[in-house]
C-alpha cells in the first residue's frame, strides 16, 4: 500500500522493525463483517448507518487511523491560535509497555505513539461509569429520590465490572485491552454516556504529548536519544505537559459557551487519571502480576489530577469540575470490586 505522508511511512517502518507491522494492517472485509455479526441487536441499531455503508462495500471509515481526527483537530487549533509546532508530528498506536503514550524522533519529524489497547480500555471503563449512574426525581423538600435498584440493574453492573477487570488484566499482561470482552452499548443504554467521556480522555492523552512538543521537552539535550528510541521526560515536564494539554482541550472546543462540551472536555483528563490510578492499584496490589508489566515514569495520578483541578478552577471556577468529580467518584467507589474480580480471574487462570 502506498503511503503519501512521510511520517506515516516512518511509523509503519518502525512497526515492521519491531515485528508488529500487523498493527497498521487494514482489516479484511471478511473480518469486518464477522465483527458486525457479533454485535448485539442494540449495538447494530446504534451503528445502523455505518453498517449499511459497510454492507455496500464502503470501508473507508474503518481504514482510518483512530488518532488522525484528534491530530488534525489539534493542528487546526494551533494554527488558529498562531502557534507553530517545532516540526511535523504523526500519532499512531504502538505496544511500548507504558501506561499511556511515548514520543520518539524519527527522520522527518516526531512520532507520538499511544499504547496499544489504551483507547479500548478508556472506552470500556467509561461505559462502566456511564452504566452505573442512577436516575432520580426531586422530592417535595427538594431532596433526591433515586430509582430503586433492580436485580437486572445489579446483574448488568456486575457484568460491566467483570468486563473492565478482564480489560485491565489483558492490558497489563498483553498490552491490549481488546483481548477482553465488551460492555454492550445501544441507543437506550446509560453506558452511552461514557462514549464522549472516553473520547475526551483519549484526546487529552494526545494533547498531553502535544504539550511536551510545544514546551520543547522533546528536543532538549537531556531528552535526546537515538532515532526510534523513547524520549525521556522529568516529572516537572509531565506536569507542564498536563497543563498545556488541558488548555488545548478547552481551546479546541467548537463552542466555548456550550457547558456540556466544556464539562466533557474537563472530565476527560480526570477519567484518564482515575484509570491510571486503577491500573496502578491492580499492578501493585495483585500478587500474581510480575514486575515490569505496564510501567510508568510519570508522577502519581492523584498529584496530576490535583494540579489540573487547581488550573481548571482558576480559569473556569469551581463548578466546572463537578461533572468530572461525579464520574470519578462513581469509578472510585467500584475500584475494590474490580480488584476482587481481577484477583479471582488470575486465580482461576492459574488454578
Amino acid at each position: 500500500m502506498t503511503v503519501s505522508d512521510p511520517l506515516e511511512a516512518e511509523y509503519r517502518a518502525l512497526l515492521e522493525r519491531r515485528g508488529v507491522g500487523h498493527l497498521a494492517a487494514r482489516p479484511t472485509p471478511e473480518q469486518i463483517n464477522a465483527l458486525i455479526d457479533r454485535l448485539e441487536m442494540g449495538e447494530k441499531d446504534l451503528h445502523a448507518d455505518l453498517i449499511r455503508s459497510i454492507r455496500r462495500g464502503d470501508y473507508s471509515v474503518l481504514h482510518q487511523n483512530p488518532y488522525d481526527g484528534i491530530r488534525t483537530d489539534l493542528l487546526h487549533t494551533l494554527q488558529l491560535s498562531g502557534i507553530e509546532l517545532p516540526g511535523p508530528v504523526y500519532v499512531g498506536e504502538y505496544p511500548h509497555n507504558s501506561f499511556n503514550a511515548q514520543a520518539c524522533v524519527v527522520p522527518g519529524g516526531t512520532l507520538i505513539l499511544v499504547n496499544t489497547g489504551l483507547m479500548t480500555l478508556l472506552f470500556q471503563v467509561a461505559k462502566l461509569v456511564g452504566a452505573s449512574f442512577r436516575t432520580f426525581t426531586r422530592t417535595e423538600d427538594a431532596g433526591m429520590q433515586f430509582e430503586e435498584e433492580t436485580a437486572e440493574m445489579i446483574r448488568q453492573w456486575d457484568r460491566a465490572r467483570k468486563t473492565v477487570a478482564k480489560a485491565v488484566v489483558a492490558y497489563i499482561f498483553h498490552g491490549d485491552a481488546r483481548r477482553a470482552g465488551r460492555i454492550p452499548v445501544d441507543a437506550d443504554s446509560r453506558a452511552l454516556l461514557g462514549v464522549p467521556l472516553a473520547g475526551a480522555a483519549r484526546d487529552f492523552v494526545v494533547g498531553h504529548e502535544f504539550g511536551h512538543f510545544l514546551a520543547g521537552h522533546l528536543h532538549e539535550p537531556a531528552a535526546r536519544t537515538r532515532s526510534g528510541e523513547w524520549i525521556r521526560k522529568s516529572h516537572q515536564q509531565e506536569f507542564e505537559a498536563d497543563e498545556i494539554g488541558a488548555l488545548l482541550m478547552l481551546r479546541r472546543l467548537e463552542n466555548p459557551g456550550d457547558q456540556i462540551q466544556k464539562n466533557f472536555a474537563v472530565a476527560g483528563p480526570f477519567l484518564f487519571f482515575a484509570i491510571d490510578h486503577l491500573v496502578t492499584r491492580v499492578r501493585n496490589e495483585i500478587n500474581d502480576i510480575p514486575a515490569g508489566l505496564i510501567v510508568t515514569d510519570h508522577p502519581p495520578s492523584d498529584e496530576r489530577a490535583a494540579a489540573l483541578r487547581r488550573l481548571f478552577v482558576e480559569i473556569e471556577g469551581p463548578g466546572v469540575v463537578q461533572f468530572a468529580n461525579a464520574f470519578v467518584s462513581v469509578l472510585s467507589a467500584q475500584e475494590n470490586d474490580i480488584l476482587d474480580f481481577v484477583d479471582s480471574l488470575l486465580h482461576t487462570a492459574s488454578g
